[in-house]
């Protein structure tokens, strides 16, 4: 009967912590390799969609907006990949699931905050060279309600400058946020270890 009712085998493999962290660790890789197709493929499709009658300035744009997407994807990529590494380095101990969010945790914030600065400065060099022709090609592809803030061609390099900027600090702020997170969780770690030492240190009491 247990060859044909597999799930007891399957829940005991899943709930071993080793094997919880390698499945994890695949699993990251997985999704990077993932994430850099699509992103070929979007790089590619950029090139095939650029008009040869465009503007020598926005042709321009695009060559440099194409260069930061692809240092922006290899962040990505590296930083998933690195962090699929240390959660499969990872030492057998108790509580392994919360040491692997843990480093979860940071790698969402760092490959976030290395998206938002790559889109502010492309975007933003971009504006420069484009103008605000640019923000109707976002128009025409993402609807915005209200149809949006376009500024003038004297305010363009002002909104590109805002871009990058606003965009660097966020990525502070999110990379801030997502530390933390992963800090409270090895502190978490760290108490439940202690409270479960001090269990076992404490002797019982003697009767009355």
């Amino acid at each position: 009967m247990d060859e044909v009712f597999f799930m007891k085998k399957v829940i005991a493999f899943i709930s071993d912590g080793d094997a919880f962290r390698r499945v994890f660790s695949i699993a990251l890789k997985c999704l990077a390799v993932l994430l850099l197709v699509a992103a070929l493929v979007a790089w590619i499709g950029v090139w095939t969609n650029l008009s040869g009658g465009a503007p020598a300035a926005a042709i321009l744009g695009t060559i440099i907006f194409q260069m930061i997407f692809v240092v922006t994807v290899y962040c990505v990529f590296h930083t998933i990949w690195m962090r699929a590494n240390h959660i499969m380095e990872l030492t057998d101990s108790e509580f392994v699931v919360i040491r692997v969010f843990s480093v979860f945790a940071r790698m969402v914030g760092e490959v976030w905050a290395s998206v938002l600065v790559g889109i502010g400065v492309a975007g933003g060099i971009l504006l420069w060279f484009v103008g605000p022709e640019l923000y109707y090609v976002i128009q025409r592809s993402l609807p915005i309600p209200g149809g949006g803030y376009v500024p003038d061609s004297e305010h363009v390099f002002l909104a590109g400058l805002l871009i990058i900027v606003v965009n660097s600090i966020l990525s502070i702020f999110v990379l801030g946020v997502f530390y933390l997170i992963s800090e409270l969780l090895r502190v978490c770690r760290d108490v439940a270890i202690n409270t479960k030492g001090l269990k076992t240190a404490t002797p019982p009491a003697q009767p009355l």
